[in-house]
């Protein structure tokens, strides 16, 4: 199988495809790259790595091969979220990062992400281009490399504390003590994942108390299916936060760039109404204005809240290579996709799902509302919103077979109520009351995902019941 990169990154099954050949064709390739671009002499780059098995002999693999181009590396001393590499790269002059991780696949995968000089997720420009140094290099693999021990003593690799300067940057730019002292009781799930830690240093001997599960580092995520904080994944915080009485769940996937919210009853918040929140928060909290992006995905409560504030919404596809260069064009307020990924202004443009965990808890002592509160008073101002999505195994031979039904079949089983169709990532069907329904192959794993919005959960249901019929070959 070639080395592809999908959605975010590239992912493949360990000592499989994801094997320390091919993780040091990608270093070569990126390396490549970055002295081709680089305006000094010696190019920066860092490289943090995950939870997952191997991450940290994969990330020293990489930084041998870096080092052995001439290129300087700061190398993480331990496991890190991807967001924390993300800020370093984005606050120092450096050329890239790179970050060892699968996110929220299965514990048989691992991934490797590649960070522009800004922080942002490869542009498709720029993994089109490590593509073609890849295929080069599968052909006639010349890899340089120098041995740990020799590019630390060299200079060339240094052991990097990122951590501090990126918790330093949150309290920059929010009030962390003014949610310290508001006594919230909060429920973290790291999902065994490199968030671990990460709220509880935040709020360590504060009135706010924070309970961590799932916090100790474990590469078969024992008890979850895969590191995603989606809602069948969260059944034990939902009960811990049940049976405690806490006042918020907060879950990050594998490499906490994402984040799942449950309310104080343990119900499990949509990406959709949390994106939705955020944009809340900043529109009519701190009273700021700004163009909004958002994913085909995510949620026409944006597009609603942009209508009321006199703010405009611009809509693209799914990744944030997609959102990232539209979010230093336009200089926007907020940004997010349904995967539970967003940032906000002031911040990197990439998604972190520990900033996002702490607007949500911000928006909370600010307005003196609960979780659930919150949500009633979003749907007060854009009215009630339904969102479900399904993932679907399928077998790679029928994928054209699939997209020829959908394309064929589509627009005649619901022409009366289409209002437009749009075939930019994958099918989205948008409806004249403003529902829609979305097909599209993951970029990510082996998975169709459906999608529906709707003004009732019968009418979403309705919806994934007809996408499952279109895709049923």
């Amino acid at each position: 199988m070639k080395i592809q990169f999908g959605t975010e990154g590239w992912r493949a099954l360990i000592d499989q495809d994801f094997n320390l050949g091919n993780v040091q064709i990608c270093a070569q390739a990126t390396a490549e790259i970055i002295k081709a671009e680089s305006t000094t002499d010696i190019p920066r780059v860092i490289v943090g790595y995950d939870t997952r098995l191997k991450s940290d002999l994969f990330a020293e693999a990489v930084a041998e091969v870096l080092a052995g181009n001439n290129i300087h590396v700061s190398l993480t001393k331990g496991p890190v979220p991807t967001p924390v590499v993300s800020h370093a790269v984005w606050s120092n002059a450096v050329d890239a990062g790179v970050v060892i991780t699968a996110s929220h696949n299965p514990p048989q995968y691992n991934g490797y992400k590649l960070k522009m000089h800004d922080g942002s997720s490869a542009s498709t420009d720029t993994v089109n281009r490590l593509e073609t140094h890849i295929r080069q290099l599968e052909k006639n693999s010349q890899i340089k490399k120098s041995s740990l021990p020799v590019a630390i003593n060299s200079g060339l690799v240094k052991k990097t504390d990122i951590e501090s300067p990126y918790i330093e940057h949150l309290r920059k730019i929010l009030n962390l003590d003014r949610i310290g002292l508001a006594g919230i009781k909060i429920v973290h799930d790291p999902m065994y994942g490199s968030g671990i830690g990460y709220f509880s240093k935040l709020f360590s001997g504060q009135a706010t108390k924070v309970k961590q599960i799932h916090s100790i580092k474990n590469p078969d995520f024992p008890g979850i299916e895969q590191p995603e904080p989606v809602e069948n994944n969260l059944s034990v915080l939902s009960n811990t936060v049940k049976s405690n009485q806490y006042d918020i769940g907060i879950a990050n996937d594998g490499d906490a760039d994402r984040v799942g919210i449950l309310d104080e009853n343990g119900r499990f918040v949509t990406a959709l109404e949390t994106f939705a929140l955020i944009c809340l928060y900043e529109l009519e909290i701190l009273n700021k204005r700004g163009p909004i992006i958002r994913s085909l995905t995510q949620t026409n409560m944006v597009d609603r809240l942009g209508q009321i504030y006199g703010v405009p919404v611009i809509e693209t596809n799914v990744g944030f290579k997609h959102i990232a260069p539209l979010i230093d064009k336009h200089n926007a307020l907020a940004a997010g996709e349904e995967s539970g990924g967003f940032t906000i202004d002031g911040h990197m443009p990439d998604r972190d799902g520990i900033l996002c965990g702490l607007l949500i808890l911000d928006m909370m002592v600010r307005t003196g509302k609960s979780v659930r509160e919150l949500i009633d008073w979003l749907f007060s101002i854009v009215g009630p919103h339904y969102y479900k999505r399904l993932d679907i195994k399928f077998k790679e031979s029928d994928r054209e077979k699939i997209l020829q039904k959908i394309d064929k079949e589509g627009i005649g089983l619901m022409a009366s109520e289409l209002h437009d169709l749009n075939k930019s990532d994958g099918f989205k069907f948008n409806f004249k009351n403003g529902s829609w329904m979305l097909i599209r192959f993951s970029g990510t794993e082996p998975l169709l995902r459906t999608y529906a919005e709707g003004n009732s959960q019968e009418e979403v249901e309705a919806l994934l019941t007809t996408a499952q019929e279109l895709i049923t070959i």
